[in-house]
This record gives C-alpha cells, structure tokens and sequence, in this order.
C-alpha cells in the first residue's frame, strides 16, 4: 500500500513541533518555592486627606498596592516622589543634610519623612530594603554622589539610621529590617558621573569600610550591595577585589534592563558564576531593578511608552516566569514610584494599568507556595505553577514576542503528564482584557484556550 506524501512529511515532523504551544505539568513533582519575583522599588501612595469644600484632594493606589501582597520593597529614588517626602526622604543627605555634625547625636539626624515613609510601606505587609546611598543625580552639578570625606563617619551615620529603625534609637521603631543595600550602580562613575563621582578604586575602599563596620554592629544582618547597573567588567573588579579583602557580601546586588526575558537570565547566570568563581558561592543574588528597554537611545522613548502598555506588561510577566528557574533569588521591579518607568500603576490616577495584572497573579501562585513541574514547548511561551491541596492548582502562562510585526494569536494546550483536568477557569490580560474571566475548554482533560502574541492568562484549575 502506498502512503500519502503528506503522511509521510507528517511522520517526519519532529514530536516537539507537534506538540507546539503546549504546556505539560507534573504535579507530582515539586520544582521548589515560588520565589519572590514580585519585588519592587517604592511604596504605596496614601492619601494626603486635604479637603477643599466636600472634595477629596487626596489621590491613593493604597488598597490596590496591599492587594499585590509584594514581599519586599526597596527605597531607591524615593527622593524623586513629592507623596513619599520628597528630597527629605530615605537618602543619605536627607536624613544627615549636615556631614559635620556627630553621628552619635540624634539631634544631627531627620528621621520625619522618611519614618512616615517607611510606615506605610510596613502596613501593607512588605519587609524593606532599604537602600543606603542617593538618588541618582542628573544635573550638571552633583550633590550627594560625591565620595564622602569620611569613609568611616559615612558608616557610623549608616549605623545611626539602622539603630533607629531596628533598635529604637533616637525615638525610633524596633522594625528588624533585615536587608540593608550600600549604594546604588556605583559602575555610572567618574567626574560626570550620575551615581557616583569617583573612580571604582575610590569606591572599592568605600564599600569596604562601610561593609565591614556595619557587620560588625549588626552581625545578623544582611548587609550588601552594590547594586551595580550596566557594567559587567566593573561588576566582576568589584567581586575581585573584595574577594582579596575578605569582605563580606550578605547579598549581592544588580540591574538588569532588557528586551526579551533570556538577557535577562544570560546576565543572572554571568553574575552566578562571578560570585560562585571568587568564593561568595551561595550568596543571595537580587535583582533589584529591572524593566523593558529596547535600547537606551533611540529606542528610549518606545521603550518607556511600551512598558506602561500591554507589551511591557507581557514583558513583566514572562521575565517573572523565567527568573523562576533561573538563578535569581529576588526580583525588584523599578519602579512602582508614579513615573514614565511605573507599569503597573497609572501615572496621573494611580488606578491599575496593565502590568498590576500579573503581580496579582503572582501573588496568588505565592499564596500556594510550592511550584510544580512544567515543560513548556513552543516559542516565545512561558508558564510557572503553583501547586496547592487536593488537586488545585494554578498558573501563569505568557505570550510575549519582541517583535513587533507579531500579529496572529495562538491556541495554547496545558495538559498533565499523567491524569486530567476536571475544571478550569482562566483571567486573560491583553489589549481588550485586564484581569478578565474569558472562554477555556476542557478536551480530552487537556485545557485549550486563545492567546494574544503580547498577553497573559492566570489560570485556576482542579486535576486528578
């Protein structure tokens, strides 16, 4: 008998390109945590309560925020944000404006706006991290991002401000912060420099004084850094180096700025081996400030239109499922601060745009704790689920291509390795859907559905 051509190229066909986007668990396998990839820099905004006749001035994103259950929030750029205090708030200069007075003296010290701060970051269940540095400075002249005179004195005030929070001082709080970050992108250096105003040799001294001193007023801290932003040769002179001077790393920070979430894995896994390769194997990574960027010039302006739409929504979703698996401990989303770099609240309003989604979403995979086997087989696909009791589970499944000339939807399968799903119900956000319950099918116990090239579906299931 002879068979069709067409049967034959059928036969052909490798078995991955038949099963083409489709996402296979295991819920007998455990894959670890659901880390916390829902990070982010800067605090809620809390209304003012300023009243003019009967109106309400005050703006709020407060009960939305509290509803992303986000695990840690860092301080950085606060200093920007009138809401938050503004330019009295969290960096170095603020809370000691007079680097002559003595550090051992409360009265040298303005803790107001930043307490206040801080507070309304602890009500809605977040821990800090708590970034001790500046602000970034742009202008032509610097003020805070100088070397400091006093590397030592820098250090004493530093450990003014954590005994304040964590032990009470100078009619403070007994918060236990944990996490304490020295500087931030410290590689944006030089006499021009936006971070830091002096070379890396000047800033490996700093950082060494300042690590060693604060370890040792507060051994069970986690005290780290430096938060390095582009400079991957910076980054690794900088593990060098205070690898030789045997000084201690808690956790090791870094930023990430990308296009496609695989960058950003390739640079978590450089980053891995640099500090696994210099004797800081184990030590915590924490990605603390990462976002879309198509590139920094000419794309600039795309790229910050992109991120508060749904591409940088789909972006965030799918960076979030790939860190999962990749060696990234922490995620911190820059920024939630009202700005052209916040996708996930609306500039003007604060209400949710697009990219709240899926730190909701996460937050319910969290909620579940353990996450469960996944394959995925298709191209520009990523999932991640939780596992809970009884059969439960549930997941978060992106569609995200860079390409812009991406037009066509796609049918997407999730199926179990062994068993079926016996109901289902899926939230899908795309450009006509936020967070909105659309149609699923259940054949032949696999689950079915539609997605758009740049979207995302949280998904509730019961299998057996």
């Amino acid at each position: 008998m002879k068979i069709p051509l067409l049967s034959l190229a059928f036969l052909a066909l490798p078995f991955t390109s038949l099963l083409a986007n489709t996402i296979i668990i295991d819920p007998a396998v455990e894959a670890g945590e659901i880390k916390m990839m829902n990070g982010i820099n800067n605090g809620p905004v809390v209304p003012r309560g300023e009243t003019v006749g009967n109106f309400d001035r005050g703006r709020s994103n407060f009960p939305y925020y509290k509803m992303l259950e986000i695990p840690l929030v860092r301080t950085h750029d606060a200093n920007f944000f009138n809401e938050y205090g503004g330019p009295h708030t969290v960096d170095m200069t603020a809370i000691f404006p007079d680097f002559s007075k003595d550090p051992a003296d409360p009265k040298s010290y303005d803790f107001t706006c930043t307490d206040k701060y801080l507070s309304e970051i602890r009500s809605t269940g977040a821990k800090i991290v708590y970034r001790l540095g500046q602000t970034i400075e742009y202008p032509v002249k610097k003020y805070g991002v100088n070397p400091p005179s006093d590397d030592l004195k820098w250090a004493k005030i530093a450990e003014g401000i954590i005994r304040h929070y964590n032990e009470g001082w100078a009619n403070g709080f007994k918060w236990d912060i944990k996490d304490w970050e020295i500087w931030n992108e410290p590689d944006n250096d030089g006499e021009k420099g936006t971070c830091w105003t002096g070379d890396r040799a000047r800033f490996f001294d700093f950082y060494e004084t300042v690590s060693k001193h604060l370890k040792k007023q507060f051994p069970s801290l986690n005290i780290g850094g430096p938060a390095v932003g582009w400079n991957e040769k910076w980054a690794e002179d900088f593990v060098v180096e205070m690898a030789k001077r045997k000084v201690p790393i808690d956790f090791f920070s870094y930023h990430a700025y990308a296009n496609t979430p695989e960058k950003i894995v390739e640079r978590a896994q450089r980053m891995r081996k640099l500090l696994d390769d210099n004797g800081y194997k184990g030590v915590p990574t924490y990605l603390d400030e990462w976002n879309y960027i198509r590139d920094w010039w000419k794309g600039l302006v795309y790229s910050l239109r992109a991120m508060q739409g749904m591409k940088g929504a789909a972006f965030t979703a799918a960076a979030m499922c790939a860190a999962q698996t990749a060696p990234i401990d922490v995620l911190m989303y820059y920024d939630a601060r009202p700005s052209e770099w916040n996708g996930v609240f609306d500039r003007n309003s604060y209400r949710p745009i697009k990219g709240y989604w899926c730190f909701l979403a996460w937050a319910k995979l969290r909620q579940f704790g353990k996450a469960a086997q996944v394959k995925v087989i298709g191209k520009n696909l990523y999932a991640v689920v939780a596992k809970g009791e009884e059969g439960k589970l549930r997941a978060l499944v992106v569609s995200y291509f860079d390409d812009d000339n991406c037009c066509h939807a796609r049918e997407i399968t999730v199926k179990l390795s062994k068993g079926e799903f016996l109901s289902s119900r899926i939230n899908t956000t795309d450009n006509d859907f936020s967070f909105s319950e659309t149609p699923s099918f259940i054949e032949n116990g696999a689950l079915r559905f539609s997605m758009e090239p740049n979207s995302f579906v949280y998904i509730e299931a019961t299998a057996k």
